[in-house]
């Protein structure tokens, strides 16, 4: 693994070749900023194309509508290959799958309880891109 890149709200490395991780700090919301730097760092450290992506958290981040916006965005939306969401906590898994149904990604998506079964699935999709 690469060394950590620090952000105001996540830190962020390379857990291997197309696979990185994007792990959310506790802050009051996601902002566009935020947002921004998440997908410049897929950009980056993909070499412009798309990546699977390990997205971990531990409580409720809110995410604000022009963040989202950000996020919706094509040219966004085209860095990612998959990305696997992972909380221990049930209520913020159910919760934020309910978000999703109405962010509908143009990516794969799940969450998980645990980053190994979140990386073993990113591993099953990589498989079938290359």
């Amino acid at each position: 693994m690469k060394d950590n890149s620090d952000f105001p709200a996540f830190t962020a490395s390379v857990i291997e070749d197309k696979i990185i991780h994007i792990n959310l700090k506790k802050v009051k919301e996601l902002t566009v900023s935020d947002i921004s730097q998440i997908y410049e760092y897929y950009r980056i450290n993909g070499n412009g194309k798309p990546v699977f992506a390990l997205i971990t958290f531990n409580g409720f981040i809110p995410i604000n509508n022009k963040a989202i916006k950000e996020a919706k965005k094509q040219y966004n939306q085209k860095l990612l290959y998959a990305s696997a969401y992972v909380t221990k906590s049930v209520s913020i898994r159910l919760a934020a799958t309910f978000f999703f149904e109405f962010f509908n990604p143009k990516h794969p998506m799940k969450f998980f309880k645990n980053k190994n079964e979140a990386i073993s699935w990113l591993k099953k999709l990589m498989k079938t891109k290359k």
